[in-house]
């Protein structure tokens, strides 16, 4: 049995973030890089593994991120964030499995991507 879509397409593609709220989600996203053990492309999303010690972290991202970008999804399983997006926001995935995987590629990228 295939398993239900994470992430809500009936919401639009588009980025809520608040000025003010930027830098606090840019550090976070360069702390999870660094946390994150390994990165799989997965067919909706990517799937990010993490040590313990980094839970916090991933829970407070993904709420925070829910928050501002309704259409993404995101499931725990077992120091593993799986962060799904629907197939219009695929270009946003790539770019976050780019980040993620690419040391070179900065927050900066990722931002002008994902914020326009």
């Amino acid at each position: 049995m295939k398993e239900l879509p994470l992430f809500d397409a009936r919401e639009p593609i588009a980025c809520t973030i608040e000025a003010g709220q930027r830098s606090g989600r840019r550090d976070l996203l360069q702390q999870m890089r660094a946390a994150t053990r390994e990165i799989e492309r997965t067919e909706a999303g990517v799937l990010l593994s993490f040590p313990p010690s980094a839970d916090g972290l991933f829970e407070q991202f993904s709420i925070s991120e829910k928050q501002c970008c309704a259409f993404f999804g995101f499931r725990f399983e077992s120091q593993k964030l799986r962060w799904e997006a629907p197939p219009d926001a695929f270009g946003m995935m790539d770019a976050i499995y780019r980040f993620f995987s690419d040391p070179s590629y900065s927050v900066d990228d990722l931002e002008l991507l994902v914020l326009g």
